[in-house]
């Protein structure tokens, strides 16, 4: 027998996000290889946590098993729809707003769940993008600092976003790295065919893309958290 659907949500205005909204939210952050649907999903649940990963790629569900001591949160090998169905429950039940550093995490929607034309549409309309959000907070607060173009023409990158709030991550656990992460694993598992067969670099890789990973939903939650205290 068929669920009936949840009614679908309209898509959100941005308006001022609250601090009980921030308090409450979810914070996605995809991890992937460009042109390609996403292989990895961090969600936070609220502002403090926990989060959680979820493995989405065929190629890495061997990962799904391993853990590895640096990890502390939980990773695991999901069905994308099934997650997202889950989540939608969640946010329509508890009223939650989602963020996401970009439109990307919204538009990746469409691929990933492209057996669900109905989820895909209801999530690349709910998600929010808090860029703006952070935009017009720097206005406000840091309005001297001018960040310069990156190697891909951007400006508003996160890690400078956590600078301004005084978080300053290794470069290890920066951008720029997923790609060659996320390669390296996938070679590995297709040569030894097990997530315990692997190199010590290609577990290294594995570890260091889930903290980069984690730190980007705790960076994303920590700014929209500071956008809501400022609010004017």
């Amino acid at each position: 027998m068929n669920r009936p659907e949840p009614t679908p949500a309209p898509r959100p205005r941005r308006h001022p996000v609250s601090v009980a909204d921030a308090e409450q939210a979810l914070y996605l952050d995809f991890e992937g290889l460009v042109g390609e649907v996403p292989c990895l999903l961090g969600v936070r649940f609220g502002r403090r946590g926990p989060t959680a990963q979820f493995v989405l790629d065929p190629q890495l569900v061997a990962m799904g098993e391993y853990r590895s001591p640096s990890i502390t949160w939980s990773v695991r090998v999901v069905d994308p729809v099934e997650l997202f169905r889950r989540l939608r429950e969640d946010v329509l039940r508890d009223g939650l707003r989602v963020f996401a550093w970009s439109r990307r995490e919204a538009a990746a929607m469409a691929d990933l769940l492209a057996d669900d034309p109905g989820l895909a549409e209801f999530w690349a309309g709910y998600v929010e993008n808090a860029i703006p959000h952070a935009k017009a907070w720097k206005r406000r607060h840091h309005a001297a600092v001018e960040f310069p173009k990156d190697d891909r023409g951007g400006r508003h990158r996160l890690e400078r976003y956590e600078w301004l709030l005084g978080i300053h991550r290794s470069p290890v656990h920066g951008g720029g790295l997923t790609t060659k992460r996320i390669r390296s694993v996938r070679r590995g598992l297709a040569r030894y065919g097990s997530a315990d067969l692997l190199t010590r670099t290609q577990k290294g890789h594995w570890t260091k893309l889930l903290v980069h990973n984690e730190l980007d939903c705790a960076g994303l939650a920590a700014v929209v958290a500071r956008v809501a205290e400022d609010r004017p």
